[in-house]
């Protein structure tokens, strides 16, 4: 049968297929190319006509895009107008805190959840499911349904509105500082180092030797920690620490040592600094004075960071404080961190001296410490710290055995006696200074840092030093989970309490003016549970937190007005708190009073 076709599809049949790349389609025939010059005007025609043809389907398809953006961009406009005027006033939030905590920190950086009221409630960030601990945020001033997290899955919008008629908190912000007043720029009188301090940290460079690099064959991190896992220095990298080791020892078996007269009387010594560190450093000078102490107070801080205000400089005068700066130490060699520490405390001017974190409170006269028969027998006394010893074997090759011990220590605080540890206090500067080797050798990540080098120091070099035999207390606030703390209470060798190092959360001027909206931190311990707000009121001699209170109040004002940091800050209630629990980290010292203390709080809690 013979099929007719059209004349249209016969000439689709008879013409040449499209060459893919253009210009040649017109040149390619049956198989076979076509070479006469008679084509080429018309190919060109026929190439210009569909480079044409493409450039219209793409203008059409951008314009097409172009006008779908478009429409987006304005629904999105008028829906964003529209729910910021419907919902503006409804600023209601389910506001999520850290650590199974009513009171801890919010999680969000924002309460502001755009689009809310597109989605069902529970996913609306008003809703507080079981499990989540946290709070309901009506207003910019107004909370209420504070919930741990063990509790029955809460709807703001009804807690709010039952608020209205009882149960709110309404939150007292601090009035702001005036901050067009005038703040006179003041130099604050700085203390050099001597001559004769000169000539013992150039005689230190001498034996310190050229920096050596990091060598540690991996990382100390909580869940990843190289020690653990076997990792070890090569007996190459061991003869080569050893033999920095023994150079350095064996200057210092001979003099220089410090001259009568470099160092003399007792006092205290602070590294402080700006930022979060300016307000806790102002408390613990504060809390010093507050002790009735007569002890001499020399602060360390970087020159960049030195208080520079009239105000500032008149306050530290009444405080009685010397200002110190490292200014002719880092010429030489680089500080950083807690590399600050080794270098204040070594060349305060006191022959016996209190090394004291700016963050760290007395609560009472630290001046009995330095009487103490603890403290007298071997010129050292250190504190412990939860955990026990975490250092590497190889610190034991490099150290001698003596440095494996059961325990760690605590370096919010330390007091030693120069004339008595001068070599290991020197040691202890040459392992900081090369810190990169010596810290992650020493300790793992709870407390990675300076802390076990000067006990280290002692034992390497068989000098005894005395450890205050009551261990630290965990103090904070208390949870479904248990003691969420903040605070490290020490005590004194006589067993009273001596020290609250506030290392978590940092203190700052921002709190309630009202006190009924204050959350106190100190509110129960594992070893004492709500019993430690008066044992420290009785140390003390007053309410603790309310004088803190009334301290921060005295001078907020005169630092710069930067304390708002969080939109939580602002609210008028709080601090809100930050902390940790113990169990949720390994290495404990079970030997320790606290861990078989902690059934009887609890019992004495659920009382």
């Amino acid at each position: 049968m013979r099929h007719h076709l059209s004349s249209k599809t016969k000439a689709r049949r008879r013409s040449p297929p499209r060459h893919p790349y253009g210009f040649f389609s017109s040149l390619v025939g049956r198989g076979k190319t076509t070479t006469s010059t008679d084509n080429l005007p018309r190919m060109y025609e026929d190439d210009d006509l569909a480079r044409k043809n493409r450039v219209n389907v793409l203008s059409s398809f951008s314009l097409r895009c172009r006008i779908v953006a478009a429409t987006i961009c304005a629904t999105v406009t008028v829906l964003g107008l529209l729910h910021l005027y419907l919902f503006k006033a409804s600023s209601i939030a389910f506001v999520h805190t850290m650590g199974c905590y009513r009171y801890g920190l919010p999680t969000i950086k924002s309460t502001y959840l755009p689009w809310r009221w597109l989605v069902p409630p529970q996913f609306r960030g008003r809703y507080g499911s079981r499990g989540s601990s946290g709070f309901c945020l009506c207003d910019k001033h107004t909370a209420a349904g504070f919930v741990d997290c063990e509790h029955e899955p809460i709807m703001c919008d009804y807690v709010c509105s039952a608020a209205k008629r009882t149960g709110a908190v309404i939150a007292s912000p601090q009035k702001p500082c005036d901050t067009s007043l005038p703040r006179p720029k003041c130099a604050v009188e700085l203390q050099p180092p001597s001559a004769d301090q000169m000539i013992l940290w150039r005689a230190f460079l001498r034996a310190r030797g050229a920096d050596m690099t990091s060598i540690f064959p991996g990382v100390r991190k909580e869940h990843h920690d190289d020690v653990t896992l076997g990792k070890r220095l090569s007996a190459e990298e061991i003869a080569y620490v050893r033999s920095r080791i023994d150079a350095f020892t064996t200057y210092f078996d001979a003099p220089p040592t410090p001259s009568p007269g470099v160092f003399r009387g007792r006092g205290i010594v602070i590294v402080g600094g700006s930022g979060q560190y300016a307000v806790p450093m102002w408390v613990a000078l504060h809390a010093i004075k507050r002790a009735k102490s007569q002890l001499p107070i020399e602060v360390w801080i970087p020159s960049s960071e030195v208080p520079g205000t009239c105000a500032e400089k008149k306050l530290l005068m009444d405080l009685g404080v010397t200002v110190r700066t490292f200014d002719e130490f880092t010429k030489t060699v680089p500080l950083r961190h807690f590399e600050y520490k080794a270098v204040a405390l070594i060349f305060s001017s006191f022959e016996e001296a209190l090394l004291l974190d700016s963050d760290n409170i007395v609560v009472r006269d630290p001046a009995t410490l330095f009487e103490s028969s603890t403290f007298r027998g071997t010129g050292a006394m250190l504190w412990m710290d939860f955990w026990k010893g975490s250092s590497s074997p190889d610190c034991q090759t490099l150290l001698g055995a003596a440095t494996a011990m059961n325990h760690t220590h605590e370096s919010g605080q330390v007091l030693v006696n120069k004339r008595l540890v001068w070599k290991s206090l020197m040691l202890m500067l040459f392992m900081n200074s090369h810190s990169s080797v010596f810290y992650p050798l020493s300790v793992n990540y709870m407390g990675l840092g300076d802390k076990e080098l000067l006990a280290m120091s002692m034992k390497s070099l068989g000098e005894p030093y005395s450890l205050v035999p009551f261990g630290p207390d965990h103090v904070g606030v208390r949870t479904d989970q248990g003691t969420y703390g903040n605070t490290m209470l020490q005590y004194a060798p006589d067993g009273k309490v001596m020290f609250l190092h506030t290392n978590l959360g940092k203190l700052t001027t921002v709190f309630p003016t009202n006190r009924d909206n204050y959350v106190r931190r100190w509110q129960t311990s594992r070893v004492h549970g709500s019993k430690v707000r008066d044992l420290i009121a009785d140390a003390s001699g007053t309410d603790l937190e309310f004088w803190m209170l009334d301290t921060l109040e005295s001078f907020r004002c005169m630092l710069d007005d930067e304390s708002y940091y969080a939109w939580y800050q602002t609210i008028g209630f709080g601090p809100f708190a930050t902390g940790m629990y113990l169990e949720d980290h390994k290495g404990h010292n079970k030997q320790l009073s606290i861990w078989s203390a902690q059934r009887n709080a609890e019992e004495e809690f659920n009382l």
